[in-house]
């Protein structure tokens, strides 16, 4: 899947030393299903039916036509619909929140407009349209897409009385960062279900979920049968037959949780995806602006990719390991992604 039209400005681009002046680029990004990669070239983006939940590769575990992959044909079931329309309304309410959230993500960082009042704020405290996200604003919903605290750090080391020769100097890039993770959704009780904590914990419950669910269908439809059977002119199941409609309670409340498990999932990749691939670009592009470490390097990057290492400094107990939970399935991610950078403008730009 291919999105396009990210624009980044990249300062301070350095030829021996010196300030060489600026890259303005566009960025493709396509994330992959496991399956072979499509033209990255391809500038088409997912369709708005294939949703959230199919664009961050979660797997339809549930029943119900929610998140269900396109092309799949629904079959009535002799168990009738397993989400209330109550509960429907306000899920599709929640949902509908989030998603007018990566609509602004989307129209406020690609065409920023500043209030007066922003404007005339130093940029290290501005928070919103910003591209740099502090720790004091992690938990700053209109900034989950940026990961905390991203700096680009350069040690270079030469020969005691300095150098003339810039090729003799060795420069040593690093990116600092905060982990990818969403704290604007918190590490608490998701609501709808009984579930806590970060991705990798959030995914292993909903795994379990399913097959809970998926025992509680098996058994429901056994007791729906058993009833027909014994009473074959009889349309319905009559509510003094009360095993059956507690199994039917049951089967609803574990797809219902289900089904809020699994936006919560596919929001907190979402987040953690976009943090960890700008964290990867950022120090890509921290290298690509040294120019002999370029020249060097340029073609084994194009041979074999561009190699990022994460190191934490967090401990796995608390919240950290919520964190920890968080950034793995994130930076996981990335390795199905692809990022072409292109002269701004498009093809036909000079440059």
């Amino acid at each position: 899947r291919t999105c396009k039209g990210v624009r980044v400005k990249l300062s301070d681009v350095h030829r021996g030393g010196e300030d060489a002046g600026t890259i303005d680029l566009d960025l493709s990004i396509q994330v992959g299903d496991g399956s072979e990669a499509r033209d990255i070239s391809d500038s088409s983006t997912p369709s708005v039916a294939s949703g959230l939940v199919n664009l961050v590769n979660l797997a339809h575990l549930g029943t119900t036509p929610l998140d269900k992959p396109g092309g799949e044909e629904d079959r009535p079931s002799p168990i009738g619909d397993l989400i209330l329309p109550e509960w429907l309304e306000d899920h599709a309410a929640t949902r509908a929140k989030d998603s007018s959230l990566f609509s602004k993500y989307a129209s406020t960082f690609k065409n920023p407009v500043l209030t007066e009042e922003q404007e005339a704020t130093h940029t290290s405290r501005r928070r919103f349209p910003s591209n740099f996200k502090p720790s004091s604003a992690k938990a700053d919903a209109n900034l989950t897409p940026i990961a905390v605290n991203v700096h680009n750090q350069t040690l270079s080391v030469e020969t005691m009385g300095g150098s003339e020769h810039p090729n003799q100097v060795k420069r040593f890039l690093y990116t600092t960062c905060g982990a990818p993770c969403d704290h604007g959704r918190g590490f608490g009780v998701v609501e709808g279900t009984n579930y806590s904590g970060g991705l990798r914990n959030l995914e292993a419950r909903r795994k379990a979920l399913a097959e809970k669910a998926q025992m509680s269908r098996l058994e429901l439809l056994r007791a729906v049968k058993e009833s027909q059977d014994l009473h074959p002119g009889r349309s319905h199941i009559p509510g003094n037959e009360v095993g059956v409609c507690k199994l039917r309670e049951m089967t609803i409340e574990r797809e219902q949780q289900l089904v809020a498990l699994t936006w919560e999932c596919a929001m907190r990749r979402g987040a953690a995806l976009s943090q960890a691939l700008g964290v990867c670009v950022t120090s890509y592009l921290a290298c690509v602006s040294e120019e002999n470490r370029a020249k060097e390097h340029a073609a084994k990057w194009r041979e074999h990719g561009f190699l990022v290492c994460f190191e934490g400094m967090l401990s796995a107990a608390g919240k950290e390991l919520h964190m920890i939970e968080d950034a793995s399935v994130g930076i996981e991610m990335c390795r199905d992604c692809e990022v072409v950078i292109e002269a701004a403008g498009g093809a036909g730009a000079a440059g």
